[in-house]
Parts: structure tokens; C-alpha cells; sequence
């Protein structure tokens, strides 16, 4: 690469960050595709790879540096992109690093794990890949595609849930069709790709590329699979002795016994290019009508991958699947599409499985489940400016309390939601960023999930929610929603107007974390209890509640890990969870609301000491209080 070509890259690569830094600053969504606009750069011509490389390591020193001298907090920011843009490159690309320049990236790598967390957690991730893929380049790409397609014994599967009170049918059809059309049907073809990639990537300038590729098209199905396994085996045998040197002494006699077996009279399907971007992973897409599909979803697929069979493997007639031992790994990516609501949903659906697995370990002790979420929303405009109100009290609160902890999160999958519905059929990106973030995302937030306990009588209803608890007095509905024109009439106000009297008892928290109990009696029409989560602020996870009267001089505010709400007077509550309609209770005389106990602490009581249900989603840097 030209030292033009290198200063090209390096004004895209600082118009990326400070894109990043004018959204988080404006707190804005960015229509802007720069990371995916680089991504596709160094697809279509890897040979940028090396140079972008070196821009990537200057830009992290130069943090570094700026840290270390004046301990400038905004340097932070950009941590998170450069490392996950260098793992992309490096690991995820089809360039080829020279071992040099590696050397260089590994220097650097190691200062930042002195970083405080979450930084170095990423750090350390990111060496570790980048240091397997010095001593066997293209080893990490080979294993990932191969689980996301089941073709060895790690297999991965991608599960979409779009809520259905966002997605409308149309919207549903196109997202369905982006997502689902671009997969690699044909196995054989997927593992024609990765043999020509990891050669590729590994032998470097004496890969025969172009003869590798016409070689490969030439076998039949049964050599391929054998060619397949033998560069698989020579990725996962162990690092020895013989590290870097014996894995492409075994890539080359691969190579040699491919184009000694190879004849000019095969026939030609490649044009021998090397294939830049790895194959999307196999992606299900499913409007999310019932909460119970989700353990349907995940039982089927554990049931099918162990019994060796894969039923889309099926359709294409590659009987060799059915032959292959069962699998010992299987990792279920669900990806949740939708708002508040849907997580709401999905913390009532994990929280079930947890209680079934708790009586007996039968789905997960074999199955890892990890959740990703894409917040999309017909009802609140993405766009503002920065004057106005804040979106936090929209339907989408959960995914800026994510932006927040995550700027990274904010610029790529935030953007994304707010690009769904408006997507042109033929644009691949909504594919593209998806597969970034499933690769990428892999520092997890928690969510804390509270428990909610609501008596009607002489009946107990229990549910659980982790955005907001809404409640409201029906009777005093019409003076809480008053229109203002009406406010400004004078007239004589009554202790009734301002709302009915309740019973609180809760547990009060500070900073501090002292613990505090209580007991009050405010008048109100309404109630919002809303979860804060412990990465908005510093201590531990904490629920805020504020009480609405038609006076403000009658609203008050409250911090608690816990409360217990009581009518009197007769009067009853209207209570909704997480804004969903579909999950609104009338007649509500109390309610307790707490922590949501992890139902199997009582099994594995070893490892969920805080004994605490939380809704792990997964992020670029994630978050440790």
C-alpha cells in the first residue's frame, strides 16, 4: 500500500470516530454507514487490509498516549470501535497481515489491558483471537462459520423475534426476506469458501489461488468433505511445538495434493479470486405471536442437532450430515426485534425456562443461549433535536440505557432500528450489520428483572417486568390526562381532586447503599416505578418511583430495591407493565415489587450467589459495575 492509500484510510477511519462523536454528543441517531462503508472496502480489496491495520494501531496508541498524560476520559470512547474494527480486519476479513505488522498489533494490545473494565475486557479478548490467528491465520474465521452453518460438531443457531406490535405485515415480509434470502443453501459450496480462505489467509502470496478455487470445484462430494476435514483438523490440532511453521507446512501439502490431483480438463466454476466476506450465518426469522415459541424454537433445534441431522442440510441432499456424530456444543442466538414491550416478553419467557430448568437440566445442559436486541419502534420519532424532551420515556427506554453504556451499541445497532422500516429491498446492510453485531457483540448487559405480586381479591397474581410498573386510580384518570386549557379555569380544588390516599412501605437507597425502611401514605392518581439499572448510575441496580397528583406540589419521588403498594378507601388500581397493553391488570387492591429471584439457585446454588434474575444482552463492551 501506497502511503496515499494509507492516508486515505486514515481520514476514513478518524470521519468514523468523529461521526461516533457528533451522535453521542448530539444525542442523535447517525444515518451514517461509515463502519459498514470500511467493512466493504476491505472486503472488495483486501490488500488494504495491512494498511488500515497500521492506521488502526497508530489511532489506539495515540489514545493511548493521551490517556497516560492527561487521563482525558473522552480518549475512552474510541477504544471500543478501534478494537472491534482491528478484530474485523485481522480475524474477520480476507486480508492477509504480514507477520510483522501483527507483532505491532500484539505490542499494542497488551498496554491496553491495563485499561480499567470494560475496555479490558474487550482488550483481552481481542489479543487472545489476534494472537490464534498469528500462529493460525484463518483458524478463527474456519471455526465460526462452520458452527453458524453445522457443519462440525459446534453448531450455532440464529433466531430472529420480531414483535408483532411493531412489525406490520409488510414490514415483517421484507425483513424476513432480507434476512433470510442471502443464506448458503448448498454445503458443499460453504466449505469450498472456507478451505480457499483459511489457504488463502495463511499461505499468503503462495497461495495458487485461482488453481485452488478451479481445483475445488472440480471434486466430488466425497473428496471435498475429506479436503474440508483435513484442513479443519490441521485448525483445531493443538499449537505444539510446532505452531505457526507446522500449520502451513500442513496448509501446503493440502494445497500440493489439490492441484497435483487437479486437471486441466475439470471443469472451471471459479474465477479464482479469493473470497473476501465470510457467509452469513443461518438466520430464522419468526413473528413473535407467542411467548412459549421461544423454548419450542429452542427444543427443536437441540433435538434436531443432536440427533446429527440438520433438517435445511436435508433439503439440499447432503446426506454426509446425517452421518456425523452428534454435536457437543450448541449455542442459540436469539436476536429480539422490537421495543420495551418485546423485552418485557422475553424476560417472561426466560424467566419460564428458568423455572422448568430449575425442576430439571435438560434444555440448557446442552445448549448456551445468549440474547442480542435491535430496538425498533413505529409509535417514537428516532430523530430530535437536542433540545427536546428526553426519549427515555418513550418505548424504547431500555435500548438508550444500552447507547448509554455502550456508545459503539448506540452507533451501529441503535442506527440500524431506526433504518428498518425505510430499507430498500435490495441494500444489504440491515444483513451486514446484524452479522457485526452477532460476531462482535459479545460483552453482555444485565437487565434486572423485578418480580411483581398483585392481589384482585382473593386472588394473587404474579408477573415480572423490566422497564416500568404504570399504575393508575381509574376514577381520577380523566384529571391526570386533563387537557391544560382546563387547568387554568379557576375553580375550587378538593383533596379528593388531587387523588386517593395509599399505603407504601418500602426499603430506601442512597449512594451509599444504606438501607433504609419505610412507611408513607401519599395522595395520588398514579404511580411509575421504572427501573434504573446500576450501569446509569453508580451503585447498585435501584427502582425509582414517582408518585403523580393533579397538584405538583403533591407528587413526590423515591429510590428502593423493593416496595409494597396498598389501596384504601375501596379504591382500586389499573396496573400496566412494561407499556404493554396486552399485559394491563384492573382491579389491583396491593402491590410488592422486588427483585426477581433466580428460580435455579436452589440446583446450582454455587454459581448464582446474588440469586438475582437479571436478562443478559449481549453488546460491544457490556458492562461490570
Amino acid at each position: 500500500m501506497t502511503d496515499h492509500a494509507d492516508a486515505s484510510l486514515q481520514n476514513a477511519v478518524r470521519e468514523l470516530l468523529e461521526d461516533m462523536n457528533r451522535q453521542h454528543s448530539s444525542n442523535t441517531d447517525s444515518d451514517s454507514d461509515l463502519r459498514w462503508t470500511l467493512e466493504k472496502k476491505v472486503e472488495t480489496d483486501p490488500s488494504c487490509g495491512a494498511g488500515l491495520v497500521r492506521v488502526l494501531v497508530a489511532e489506539l496508541e495515540q489514545r493511548l498516549r493521551r490517556m497516560s498524560e492527561v487521563d482525558e476520559t473522552s480518549a475512552y470512547v474510541h477504544v471500543i470501535p478501534l478494537l472491534h474494527t482491528l478484530h474485523s480486519v485481522v480475524v474477520q476479513s480476507g486480508a492477509a497481515v504480514p507477520a510483522g505488522l501483527l507483532q505491532d498489533v500484539l505490542s499494542c494490545l497488551r498496554r491496553t489491558l491495563s485499561l480499567p473494565l470494560p475496555y479490558s475486557a474487550v482488550a483481552k479478548r481481542t489479543l487472545r483471537s489476534i494472537r490464534t490467528e498469528e500462529t493460525k491465520p484463518g483458524s478463527l474465521c474456519l471455526r465460526r462459520v462452520t458452527a453458524e452453518q453445522n457443519l462440525m460438531q459446534e453448531q450455532e443457531r440464529v433466531f430472529v423475534l420480531a414483535e408483532p406490535a411493531v412489525f406490520s405485515a409488510p414490514l415483517e415480509a421484507s425483513v424476513k426476506r432480507f434476512l433470510e434470502s442471502d443464506a448458503l443453501e448448498d454445503a458443499a459450496e460453504v466449505q469450498r469458501v472456507l478451505v480457499l480462505r483459511v489457504l488463502h489467509k495463511a499461505l499468503g502470496s503462495t497461495c495458487q489461488s485461482s488453481r485452488v478455487a478451479q481445483a475445488l470445484q472440480a471434486l466430488d462430494d466425497r473428496a471435498l468433505e475429506q479436503t474440508f476435514q483435513d484442513v479443519t483438523a490441521a485448525a483445531e490440532q493443538g499449537f505444539g511445538t510446532g505452531g505457526r511453521a507446522a500449520y502451513v507446512d500442513t496448509l501446503e501439502r493440502i494445497q500440493e495434493e489439490l492441484l497435483t490431483a487437479w486437471t486441466q480438463d475439470a471443469p472451471t466454476g471459479s474465477d479464482g479470486s479469493p473470497p473476501a466476506a465470510m457467509p452469513p450465518p443461518r438466520i430464522s426469522f419468526y413473528r413473535w405471536n407467542d411467548e412459549k415459541q421461544l423454548s419450542k424454537l429452542l427444543e427443536k433445534f437441540t433435538l434436531l442437532s443432536s440427533a446429527g441431522v440438520d433438517r435445511e442440510e436435508n433439503k439440499t441432499g447432503d446426506l454426509s450430515a446425517s452421518r456425523r456424530s452428534p454435536p457437543r456444543r450448541l449455542t442459540a442466538r436469539v436476536v429480539l426485534m422490537g421495543d420495551d414491550r418485546a423485552l418485557g416478553r422475553l424476560a417472561r419467557a426466560y424467566l419460564a425456562l428458568r423455572k422448568r430448568e430449575s425442576k430439571r437440566l435438560k434444555l440448557t445442559k446442552k445448549l448456551n443461549i445468549e440474547f442480542y436486541y435491535v430496538p425498533v419502534t413505529a409509535v417514537e420519532p428516532w430523530h430530535r433535536s437536542p433540545n427536546s424532551p428526553s426519549r427515555n420515556d418513550g418505548k424504547i427506554s431500555l435500548a438508550r440505557f444500552l447507547e448509554r453504556v455502550d456508545p459503539w451499541y448506540k452507533y451501529n445497532i441503535g442506527s440500524l432500528g431506526a433504518t428498518v422500516s425505510s430499507l430498500p429491498v435490495e441494500s444489504p446492510h440491515l444483513l451486514d450489520t446484524l452479522c457485526y453485531y452477532l460476531r462482535c457483540g459479545t460483552q453482555p448487559v444485565n437487565l434486572p428483572v423485578y418480580s411483581v405480586k398483585m392481589r384482585r381479591g382473593d386472588a394473587c397474581v404474579e408477573d415480572v417486568f423490566v422497564s416500568q410498573l404504570e399504575a393508575e386510580m381509574p376514577e381520577f384518570r380523566h384529571l391526570k390526562h386533563k387537557p391544560e386549557s382546563s387547568a387554568r379555569k379557576p375553580r375550587r380544588q378538593t383533596v379528593a381532586a388531587f387523588g386517593g390516599v395509599i399505603n407504601v412501605s418500602y426499603t430506601a437507597t442512597s449512594l451509599s447503599k444504606r438501607h433504609v425502611t419505610k412507611a408513607d401514605a401519599p395522595m395520588t392518581c398514579g404511580l411509575v416505578i421504572r427501573s434504573e439499572p446500576a450501569a446509569a448510575a453508580p451503585g447498585e441496580d435501584f427502582l425509582s418511583v414517582r408518585f403523580d397528583s393533579v397538584n405538583p406540589q403533591f407528587n413526590t419521588k423515591i429510590q428502593t430495591r423493593n416496595i409494597t403498594i396498598k389501596t384504601i378507601e375501596h379504591r382500586t388500581l389499573s396496573v400496566c407493565l412494561d407499556k404493554d397493553a396486552r399485559r394491563k391488570f384492573t382491579d389491583v387492591q396491593s402491590i410488592e415489587v422486588a427483585p426477581c429471584l433466580d428460580p435455579r439457585r436452589s440446583i446450582l446454588p454455587g454459581r448464582f450467589l446474588d440469586k438475582v434474575l437479571s436478562l443478559p444482552i449481549n453488546t460491544f463492551c457490556g458492562f461490570s459495575p
